[in-house]
């Protein structure tokens, strides 16, 4: 319990910051971290100042996979599962299980990172979102769709071209950071 004048805190700090807005449907206790007593602490905490919103936590949700059971989310909230995976899933959450635990909604964490092509299969997921036969499955939230660059004019670069005019997306490179200068950061829908 060492970390708990970190962890707890930093989860109180969010409640208050966050409670009175109403776009706020679910809380998080983190985003790929494991788990722990911290995070049972930081749980506990968390619904003592708010218990009208549940508990969405991956590093917790992930072992419903394994064991079927998890203290510290009350959303089954798997990571990049396949369609396959998410059916799978979804067939063993059912509003009318025995066990409490499998009572609970199906909601992807993150699927569909909008990167190059990988959209191409957003159908497939709705089909089985949409379907009744799947009434625990709650939908799932597309990962990086906001683009991490910032616009700027051509003028501003320091390429061949410099002073067209054009409006580009900047980032990586075009500010001297030359090992960020990939493909990863300008990768979603417009």
């Amino acid at each position: 319990r060492a970390w708990d004048e970190l962890f707890v805190p930093r989860v109180v700090r969010m409640v208050q910051r966050n409670i009175n807005h109403s776009c706020i449907l679910l809380w998080s206790l983190g985003n790929e971290s494991g788990r722990g007593v911290n995070f049972v602490a930081a749980k506990q905490r968390l619904l003592a100042l708010d218990s009208s919103r549940v508990v969405m936590y991956e590093g917790g949700g992930a072992l419903f996979e394994g064991t079927g059971d998890t203290e510290l989310t009350q959303v089954v909230c798997p990571m990049y599962a396949s369609v396959s995976q998410l059916v799978s899933i979804a067939s063993r959450s059912t509003s009318t299980s025995a066990n409490r635990n499998q009572q609970r909604p199906v909601i992807l964490c993150e699927y569909s990172h909008a990167m190059g092509n990988s959209n191409g299969n957003l159908h497939k997921y709705w089909d089985v979102i949409w379907d009744d036969k799947h009434p625990m499955i709650q939908g799932g939230f597309v990962w990086d769709m906001v683009d991490q660059g910032l616009r700027r004019v051509e003028s501003d670069r320091k390429t061949v071209g410099a002073g067209t005019g054009r409006t580009y997306f900047a980032y990586g490179g075009d500010y001297g950071d030359d090992i960020h200068d990939g493909q990863f950061c300008i990768n979603v829908r417009t």
